[in-house]
């Protein structure tokens, strides 16, 4: 990844429309992750690309069921970290954020990969926890993070309509 070069235009270059040039590995900018816990009957990778993407623009940033050939059954794919990195291009209100940001996507439920998700906590800025309900356990889980110095948010979803078919893994 050291040979992988962005360039890009933070906010504080966009008066003089200079920009910055920098290998991907070099450059520093937080990250943000996002994990579910428990069955969801919504794509957290959809939802990600939707929200990631320009508007009036779609662009597929993580695998999910609604992209061409996302529905092929993931045989190994659970426990995966999936990363995107998001480049301002000084467009003002078009961007989502004004520097660049990785954002990571744990693919499978976090009690299923603690390990990851444990990884995920420490190299976070923020986490996101995609939910749609919340267990006894879970929660007794979810207890074990206090004291972290990573933020938590937990976000739950409630999908109307038909629910999705769900990958055969």
């Amino acid at each position: 990844m050291r040979d992988i070069v962005r360039k890009w235009r933070p906010h504080s270059l966009a008066e003089s429309r200079g920009f910055r040039e920098e290998s991907l590995v070099l450059t520093s900018m937080p990250t943000i992750s996002f994990v579910r816990m428990g069955s969801c009957s919504f794509s957290k990778s959809h939802l990600l690309s939707e929200v990631l993407s320009p508007s009036q623009q779609h662009h597929n940033f993580f695998v999910h069921w609604d992209m061409e050939s996302g529905n092929v059954p993931r045989a190994f794919a659970d426990g995966l970290v999936e990363i995107s990195w998001y480049f301002p291009g000084g467009m003002g209100n078009s961007d989502l954020f004004p520097e660049p940001v990785a954002v990571t996507n744990l693919l499978g439920d976090i009690e299923s990969h603690w390990v990851q998700f444990s990884f995920l906590t420490e190299i976070s800025s923020a986490v996101f926890i995609v939910t749609e309900s919340i267990s006894e356990r879970e929660y007794a889980l979810l207890s074990s993070l206090q004291g972290s110095a990573t933020k938590y948010c937990f976000t739950s979803i409630i999908r109307l309509g038909k629910p999705r078919k769900r990958w055969n893994s």
